[in-house]
């Protein structure tokens, strides 16, 4: 199984690809929201923080939802009250 690179790697690799798009006309603006989406986590992760500040996933069909380090109560939309 080959080795993956680690997401700030991979963070930087597209940081890489955006910039090598050049930077005239309306692609230059329009790239300029994913070049800040990709550059905020970077920066979390270098000053080393946590890498999302919000996470939602499935794990084995059961919602998890954390913030930063702290793991919230998360009730599925249609869940019955108790």
């Amino acid at each position: 199984m080959p080795e993956s690179t680690p997401f700030a790697g991979r963070l930087r690799k597209g940081l890489v690809r955006i910039d090598a798009e050049g930077s005239e006309g309306q692609d230059a603006q329009a790239r300029g929201e994913p070049r800040r989406g990709l550059e905020r986590p970077l920066a979390r992760l270098e000053t080393g923080g946590e890498s999302a500040l919000f996470r939602l996933q499935l794990t084995g069909g059961r919602p998890s939802c954390t913030m930063g380090k702290t793991r919230c109560r998360w009730k599925p939309p249609g869940s019955a009250a108790s």
